[in-house]
């Protein structure tokens, strides 16, 4: 793999849990668990949350976290075994989210792990505004309405929030990065970071939302950043990832990029469910990596323990 960075040192590894033990072991239960209802809200209904207790001692709260404009976004909340409050992660899925509203069962596991780490997790669905609003400038408000809601929790520090974000999630965390300072620790994977970038292939299609753009806002963003992208991603290729890490870097602030080689978009999961073979409808190639799907994992915890939970 190529490792690209603003600063020498790389990401510790120490006694970071393993994404793919725990991915073969205690969320197995937790996946077919999770898997077995899917409930379809319209964006802005408020039903009320509904509590689950699921292995390991974490809760999960299916809730309605309140946006801009009166409207709401449903979201899984994973609270750990705790005696205080404790660092919080938002996990922003992919655009799957977009288009069937509700989010897949890898990103509710992954917050699981999160929270089996001792992160307060909140994966909330970002819909509001259909495919065609997928890049609206009214994310830039409702994001960090959503991390506000979550650092208010009495479970959860006040001080200590992060972002994890899939595909376009990674425009979405880096988007929150800019427009909220108290976001420490930012983690895209194979995400939109450009929109001007003409490798981008509809990059013209939301030229409205340029002025968005993670890219042209780094000056606000003071969180450190890592960004994880495969090198044969020809959905969002890597030059997305490294010219946002060479204009964050120029603003000078911390950032890396870890790019794995003959690694595709959704590397860490691979297809979507519903997709035939490895090719997106748009042609794209959306296959399965487990050896850049691990080292990812490991250097995403490592990151949000360094930026989180260190002092």
């Amino acid at each position: 793999m190529t490792h690209f960075s603003s600063h020498n040192k790389n990401p510790k590894r120490g006694d970071a849990l393993k994404f793919s033990s725990v991915w073969r072991g205690g969320l197995a239960a937790a996946a077919i668990f999770l898997g077995l209802v899917v409930t379809f809200i319209p964006a802005g209904a408020q039903a009320p949350p509904t509590e689950t207790k699921l292995d390991g001692g974490i809760t999960r709260i299916n809730i309605a976290v309140p946006i801009s404009d009166g409207k709401f976004a449903r979201s899984d909340l994973y609270l750990p075994t705790a005696t205080g409050p404790v660092p919080s992660v938002v996990v922003i899925p992919t655009h799957f989210m977009v288009l069937y509203g509700y989010s897949e069962d890898f990103d509710k596991n992954y917050a699981l792990a999160l929270a089996k780490l001792g992160y307060a997790a909140l994966v909330p669905t970002l819909n509001q505004y259909g495919v065609r609003g997928t890049y609206d400038l009214r994310h830039a408000v409702d994001l960090p309405m959503i991390a506000k809601w979550l650092r208010d929790r009495p479970e959860v520090m006040d001080d200590r929030t992060g972002a994890v974000g899939f595909s376009v999630g990674g425009y979405y965390i880096s988007v929150l990065a800019a427009n909220d300072p108290t976001v420490r620790a930012v983690i895209g994977y194979y995400g939109v970071y450009d929109l001007e970038n003409p490798n981008l292939y509809f990059s013209k299609a939301v030229e409205r939302f340029w002025p968005g753009s993670p890219k042209r806002n780094v000056e606000k963003v003071s969180g450190a950043t890592l960004l994880l992208h495969g090198e044969a991603d020809d959905e969002t290729p890597l030059g997305q990832a490294t010219s946002y890490r060479d204009a964050l870097a120029a603003a000078g602030k911390t950032v890396e990029v870890v790019a794995y080689p003959r690694a595709h978009h959704r590397f860490d999961r691979g297809k979507v469910p519903s997709q035939q073979s490895d090719l997106s409808p748009s042609g794209h190639t959306h296959r399965l990596d487990t050896k850049a799907r691990d080292d990812s994992w490991q250097r995403s915890t490592a990151w949000l323990e360094k930026y989180l939970k260190a002092d």
